[in-house]
């Protein structure tokens, strides 16, 4: 690729390059940051701060409730087994949503 226009300086060229490649590179931070928004939306959902509340309050009630029934050896093993089933779900979807491009 030649840096030569008629008419043009060598030094004019550079900066109508820069200027370009500035202003692309601003469009692509600004078209990659909207494709992020849209797809942590398309994931997570529009959620508000009261539903965001609520859903770390469901979590921690199901976290207290395994953490009450792994107490003991019998409470182990249960936990463990439901901890490895909830891990193959949650892989399982990801990688469902992945090959089914959920969330485009």
């Amino acid at each position: 690729m030649s840096n030569e226009l008629p008419g043009a300086s060598r030094v004019e060229v550079e900066q109508i390059a820069q200027i370009v490649a500035r202003e692309m590179l601003q469009n692509l931070r600004a078209d990659v940051g909207e494709e992020v928004d849209k797809r942590l939306k398309a994931y997570l959902g529009d959620m508000t701060a009261t539903q965001h509340s609520i859903q770390h309050a469901n979590l921690e009630k199901l976290l207290t409730r395994m953490d009450a029934m792994s107490s003991g050896f019998l409470g182990g093993v249960v936990s463990k087994i439901t901890s490895f089933l909830i891990t193959a779900l949650l892989l399982g979807l990801a990688a469902y949503g992945v090959k089914n491009g959920i969330g485009n």
